[in-house]
């Protein structure tokens, strides 16, 4: 993670979260509630967050809008899944890519799992780029 607020904020309400200086960074905010989930969208940089109980930030996503900055994840556009290996070593887990119905051919995946959060990276089918970053609060790494 190049941005290290995002990581101190993870686990923590998401009022110390709009009290931060990271809002005024993402620009305007939606709320985007999916079922039971809660989420918190900035559309103009392609970031969510996923509220758990209690609007706890348990994880950030970042769609290909915020890679392409790299000010938060150090992930730059176009990089290639053999460059993030060589960079970050070998990965606690990855999947392969598979076909999922409704949701089509989804990509390859690799995920580090570090002391204060884990990073999820999910490539492109076509051509093998970064896709989708997502840096997560340890309680939400899926097991």
């Amino acid at each position: 993670m190049r941005d290290l607020r995002f990581v101190e904020l993870l686990g923590k309400p998401f009022e110390v979260f709009r009290k931060s200086d990271l809002p005024d960074e993402l620009g305007p905010a939606e709320a985007a509630p999916v079922g039971e989930f809660k989420y918190v969208r900035y559309p103009q940089v392609g970031v969510s967050i996923d509220l758990g109980a209690g609007s706890t930030v348990l994880a950030y996503f970042f769609e290909h809008a915020a890679i392409s900055s790299e000010w938060a994840t150090g992930v730059r556009e176009g990089a290639r899944r053999d460059e993030l290996l060589k960079e970050w070593g070998s990965p606690s887990r990855s999947g392969s890519a598979q076909l999922i119905p409704i949701l089509g051919l989804q990509g390859a995946w690799d995920r580090w799992d570090q002391l204060k959060y884990a990073m999820h990276v999910q490539y492109a089918p076509a051509d093998g780029t970064v896709a989708k970053v997502t840096v997560m609060h340890p309680s939400a790494v899926p097991r």
